[in-house]
């Protein structure tokens, strides 16, 4: 509220408290009222920024994913699509964001059974991550963990515990023993 009366509805600043409050609904579940934080954000960024703009793709990711916890995959594939395609057309290929747009893609495709598709593309998001990270990213560790599950859906059990490993030791590195994300 208070960014909202000082800085007006239309200011970055009061898009990212947006995103960010959709962050928080995201993450206790309530799909609904973080779609209409990310909305409201959306709609402000591309008037400050244009429709091109990776602060817009990172929130075009975010309702993909809200739409992929709904069940919605078609529409949630198309924002995977938007934001992915923008972040190639600013930051190039190989661009950390890149990698963590495939992991959403990938947990989209595992969701509606397609394991072989969604490993091909978290075998790439692993490279462009690890590439950019040298590997004690917790954004990789992210990847794994989405790799573990995908693994572990077609069976392929000692793979997944290699990644499981993996993320361990990076989340151990990145956040110590003894936090939430270790233990």
């Amino acid at each position: 509220e208070i960014k909202l009366k000082t800085l007006g509805p239309d200011h970055t600043s009061t898009a990212e408290t947006y995103h960010s409050i959709g962050n928080v609904l995201c993450s206790q579940g309530k799909y609904k009222e973080a779609m209409q934080h990310y909305q409201t954000a959306l709609k402000i960024k591309l008037k400050a920024y244009g429709p091109s703009h990776t602060n817009a793709a990172l929130t075009y990711q975010k309702i993909g994913e809200v739409l992929q916890h709904q069940g919605i995959h078609e529409e949630a594939s198309d924002r995977f699509q938007q934001a992915l395609a923008i972040f190639r057309e600013n930051l190039g290929e190989n661009h950390p964001r890149i990698a963590m747009v495939y992991n959403s893609i990938a947990k989209d495709l595992a969701q509606k059974g397609n394991h072989d598709a969604a490993e091909d593309l978290l075998n790439k998001a692993f490279e462009i991550q690890w590439m950019n990270s040298r590997g004690d990213h917790p954004d990789l560790a992210k990847i794994c963990i989405t790799m573990v599950d995908v693994l572990k859906s077609q069976s392929k059990f000692h793979d997944a515990a290699e990644f499981s490993d993996t993320a361990l030791t990076i989340r151990s590195k990145a956040f110590g023993e003894g936090h939430p994300f270790v233990d």
